[in-house]
């Protein structure tokens, strides 16, 4: 008598608070199925460094043909044009760039998105909350950031950031409101909403990481990736909306250009006071708003555990081995070359 082979187990089900229900599968298809996210996600990202360049040039072209100051040799390509008009190519090219690449990634996400609104209300009493600790998170990461870039400028590296031009502030700003618009679309709109099936310490932490990767260099990646940990948190606990994160994201991105253009006009050893008082002030604001959410919330940081039981550092392990984030990384390394200048050499 031949034997009857015993049936395959169904996959559990599980309920996601804002995502409804989700089947929970075998721990070997939920890794190989956060890797195709990974490599998907990274992909996309990857899309986007390499376009942004290749837009530039058909925007200049454009931009000319508008009958605006731009020089073009035809026998060398030198571009010659003022500092307002390559200011509004480059911010022109990111943020064309940027939402190609959210379109795609909503494209691509749709099914798992469940029809979530990202701009929904968000649960009560949870803005008041938030907005403190990401606009500290935010001002605590500009901080770690210029202390890091002040500590290897010591030991004779000199990184390269992008400061803007201070001279041009309403375009700066507007570019960096709109840019602050689409990415918290793509990171906790989509992204986040995307690998939350995974289990929510993991998606925030592999969100967190992307956004530190796909920063413009090392000394943004620490102010983006402590910028990420709190939005995101902030983003789960408030049913998925985007309003506590984007209004903290704003409020510390007017205070960021506020102390810039202080340092573009008044005297450097003021500005050095001020640049003192301000990170004390950073630091002590930051350590009250964490202290006021750990006291008003008893569940504060806590977050649901993952229903599959896979511990979170194994999926990081398999999200972060996946090819095209070894080659976001890649990407990352090399612009790092560009902008270092060791002294002496």
């Amino acid at each position: 008598m031949r034997r009857q082979e015993p049936p395959l187990p169904q996959d559990s089900v599980t309920y996601v608070a804002g995502l409804g229900f989700l089947s929970v599968c075998s721990t070997r298809v939920t890794l190989s199925a956060i890797r195709r996210n990974a490599n998907l996600i990274c992909l996309f990202l990857t899309l986007y460094l390499l376009s942004k360049n290749l837009l530039s040039l058909p925007l200049t072209y454009l931009v000319s043909y508008l009958g605006l100051p731009v020089q073009i040799n035809p026998y060398t390509g030198m571009i010659y044009t003022t500092i307002f008009i390559k200011e509004l190519i480059g911010s022109l090219s990111a943020l064309s760039a940027l939402f190609i690449t959210t379109l795609a990634c909503w494209l691509a996400s749709r099914r798992a998105l469940h029809g979530k609104r990202v701009f929904s209300k968000p649960y009560a009493g949870v803005t008041s909350l938030a907005v403190p600790v990401i606009v500290a998170s935010s001002l605590l990461g500009a901080l770690l950031s210029g202390i890091f870039h002040e500590l290897t400028s010591f030991f004779g590296i000199i990184l390269y950031t992008n400061p803007g031009y201070p001279e041009l502030p309403l375009l700066s700003f507007g570019n960096s409101f709109f840019y602050i618009l689409l990415s918290e679309i793509l990171f906790r709109g989509i992204l986040l909403a995307r690998l939350r099936r995974f289990g929510d310490s993991f998606a925030v932490l592999a969100v967190s990481l992307i956004c530190a990767f796909f920063s413009s260099g090392p000394v943004e990646a620490i102010s983006a990736f402590l910028l990420g940990l709190s939005a995101g948190y902030f983003t789960i606990r408030s049913g998925g909306s985007l309003w506590p994160s984007l209004i903290g994201r704003l409020l510390s991105l007017v205070l960021l250009y506020a102390f810039r253009i202080a340092d573009h006009y008044l005297d450097p050893s003021l500005v050095w006071v001020i640049t003192l008082l301000t990170g004390l002030v950073v630091v002590g604001a930051a350590l009250i708003a964490y202290l006021l959410f750990l006291y008003r919330d008893p569940q504060a940081f806590r977050m649901s555990p993952a229903p599959d039981g896979i511990p979170t550092k194994v999926k990081l392990g398999y999200f972060c081995s996946s090819f095209f984030f070894l080659f976001l990384i890649l990407l990352m390394v090399l612009r790092v070359i560009q902008m270092i200048q060791i002294i002496g050499w």
